[in-house]
């Protein structure tokens, strides 16, 4: 069996190359190479092209951008995924588990069909001059910046939020004793039927709008019309806003933050909306709610004055 090289020695002998400024660096997806390779202390540098972004600025739609898809769609070759490599399910193996001589086969195609990917994006988007220097003046420098961002991470402050958290469990405790009060009776608040059966049933609410198959509908829309005349569908809405920025954000934003760093490390890709906005995952700050982030207090917890770094 082919003796496996030690990670530190090969990284050591790649270090020179990989940050020598003579020689262009290509690759896919480099944010992210970018990232795991300044974890051993390795700079790459300078950036050339980037498949992921290339294909997705020539057509943000056409394929969803994996390697495999964008080979598949433009060079019509089918590229082995690391599925078809590892395995799936109980019997999947592990990349040590791998044959060194099977791993470098499918690293080695990827290689070349990389090289080959991004000769041809690069004359496919000088076909369309506005293309190619929307690619290489705006996404390509903007991986450097995001990935700078992305280390530097966002400060919370785990205390406070935690605080803020209980407060809201109480708020919530008192919203549903005036729900049941006004109701008469406990009942699943989350439950459309039941909700039907106490708007429709017992309060004689008016019916709005019915549901495809024929029932009293009680959809968002509808509440937000019915709160304008009843105090109860206002509590509902009330008590399903405040439900939500409690499970996702007061309550879950503090776990998200990174032990040894005390920030929150969100990931911004550069190649998933097709309008060409970036795109935040692990957590998703973009969906934070507008009414949210005007509030002095939050803007407080999530960007301390004192995270200047």
């Amino acid at each position: 069996m082919t003796e496996q090289l030690d990670e530190e020695e090969v990284l050591a002998e790649l270090k020179a190359l990989l940050e020598n400024g003579d020689i262009v660096k290509l690759g896919y997806d480099l944010k992210y190479i970018s990232h795991v390779l300044k974890n051993h202390e390795i700079e790459l540098a300078p950036l050339k092209s980037d498949v992921l972004l290339a294909s997705y600025v020539l057509n943000s739609v056409a394929v969803k951008h994996k390697l495999e898809d964008i080979a598949r769609f433009y060079l019509d070759t089918n590229l082995a995924d690391v599925g078809q490599l590892l395995g799936r399910g109980r019997n999947k193996l592990t990349a040590k588990q791998v044959p060194i001589e099977k791993f470098s086969e499918y690293a080695a195609e990827r290689a070349d069909y990389i090289y080959r990917l991004t000769l041809f994006l690069e004359k496919e988007l000088a076909s369309h001059g506005h293309l190619l220097g929307l690619y290489r003046d705006y996404e390509l420098p903007l991986i450097e910046v995001l990935q700078h961002i992305e280390r530097n991470g966002i400060r919370l402050d785990k205390k406070v939020l935690s605080k803020q958290s209980v407060e809201l469990g109480k708020k919530l405790d008192d919203l549903q004793g005036e729900i049941y009060d006004i109701a008469g009776e406990e009942f699943n608040i989350g439950s459309p039927k039941q909700l039907q059966s106490i708007f429709f049933d017992k309060l004689k609410l008016p019916v709005l709008k019915k549901t495809p198959t024929g029932q009293p509908s009680t959809a968002e829309p509808v509440l937000q019309e019915l709160a304008e005349e009843y105090e109860l569908p206002r509590l509902i809405l009330e008590q399903r806003s405040l439900s939500k920025l409690k499970s996702t954000y007061t309550d879950k934003l503090p776990l998200e933050v990174n032990d040894n760093t005390g920030r929150i490390h969100s990931s911004f890709q550069q190649a998933v909306a097709a309008t060409g906005r970036l795109s935040s995952t692990d957590p998703n700050l973009q969906n934070i709610p507008i009414e949210l982030k005007k509030e002095e207090k939050f803007a407080r917890l999530l960007f301390p004055r004192r995270a200047t770094n």
